[in-house]
């Protein structure tokens, strides 16, 4: 009785220490392998002997602090290690290591990986705020929304990578947009869509830009446009039709104006190709009612076609009033005379006259 005594003392002290399973046993009994050092505990059917540590579960109160103190293997291996024997992905991944949100059940951070052997850092529906406490304050400087939406704190700056890095945002038509939060302001957008390069803006607050862009490059025809009108072809020449110059004034143009076409020249206004403020071949008829003149360059003797603003001398029979209008006409190719038989094109007005050696002459200008 005695050595049944002191063995079942030596085996309850123990925990039925063994390389082999205790001979005699009961639910409940622990069992210490001392071959592979684990510690397993008989289940309530008395049927299998299953390890301690898999019977842990629901709520485990640790007093705080609770400290881990170790020395890890080296570079890659964990000081403490997790295994999740999942192998199937579920609503969260599989989540190896979990921790909940302040007094509640769900997760605020999850810790696990894809099933694939990618790891993954999750949470409930909940931003991911990373920065730095100090003496209780938390300082955030990076937010990471549900919706992947990454914002930086204050005026921190972005880089990515050294000499020669830099950012790729990759997709079908990507964009970067810039928004401008002041009230009223215009949000612009860098875009790239197949061939072309685009600056976009949105103009009316509605979150979508609108045409005409701001600013267009074609690199498959090698064109620019600005606000939809090309500015450029190949290289940095400026798009050239065939050139006009409007006589005298050493401005050269791109051909012929279309319709309501409007050249900002500054003070008195501007030059458009309407029925009161035109650019012609050889005259300029301004809006606010003054023609600028222009110089003649023909040379035949008998042009009868000449620029407004043109002055000539015509002999004259008799005297004619300051401004009067009269038909001029050519006398033979080397004067002209007051007469209907080779008439001047336009209107031509006296600017005054003069008599020399008993022969009056006329000084005569056309004004339209």
């Amino acid at each position: 009785m005695r050595t049944d005594i002191n063995a079942a003392l030596a085996a309850l002290v123990s925990s039925s220490s063994g390389t082999v399973e205790p001979v005699t046993k009961v639910a409940g009994q622990l069992w210490f392998n001392t071959s592979t050092g684990l510690l397993s505990l008989r289940n309530a059917a008395n049927t299998a002997w299953i390890g301690v540590a898999s019977q842990l579960g629901g709520t485990v109160t640790l007093t705080s602090p609770l400290s881990f103190t170790g020395t890890s293997a080296g570079v890659g291996t964990g000081l403490i290690a997790v295994r999740d024997s999942v192998v199937t992905v579920g609503a969260e991944g599989n989540a190896v290591f979990a921790i909940n949100k302040q007094n509640s059940a769900t997760h605020g951070l999850m810790l696990g990986n894809d099933g694939n052997g990618a790891a993954l850092i999750g949470n409930n529906n909940a931003a991911l705020r990373f920065g730095k406490w100090v003496s209780g304050v938390f300082t955030e400087y990076l937010n990471m929304t549900s919706a992947g939406i990454f914002t930086f704190a204050g005026t921190q700056q972005v880089i990515i990578g050294g000499a020669g890095g830099g950012i790729e945002i990759a997709g079908a038509a990507p964009s970067i947009k810039m928004k401008d939060t002041t009230a009223s302001a215009y949000d612009f957008w860098m875009h790239v869509d197949a061939q072309n390069w685009y600056v976009l803006v949105d103009r009316d607050g509605n979150g979508a830009y609108e045409t005409p862009h701001p600013l267009t490059l074609e690199a498959d025809t090698n064109k620019g446009y600005l606000f939809g009108s090309e500015i450029m072809t190949t290289a940095t020449e400026i798009v050239t039709p065939t050139t006009q110059v409007i006589a005298g004034s050493g401005l050269t143009g791109g051909g012929a104006l279309s319709a309501n076409v409007t050249l900002n020249v500054g003070t008195p206004g501007n030059i458009t190709n309407s029925t009161t403020n035109s650019v012609g071949a050889d005259t300029h008829a301004h809006a606010l009612g003054f023609t600028a003149a222009e110089v003649y360059a023909g040379t035949g003797a008998s042009d009868t076609a000449l620029p407004l603003g043109h002055t000539i001398f015509v002999a004259l029979g008799s005297r004619y009033d300051n401004n009067s209008a009269q038909t001029i006409s050519l006398s033979g190719t080397t004067g002209y005379v007051i007469g209907t038989t080779t008439p001047l094109a336009g209107t031509w007005r006296s600017r005054g006259g003069f008599t020399a050696s008993g022969d009056r002459f006329g000084v005569f200008e056309r004004t339209a």
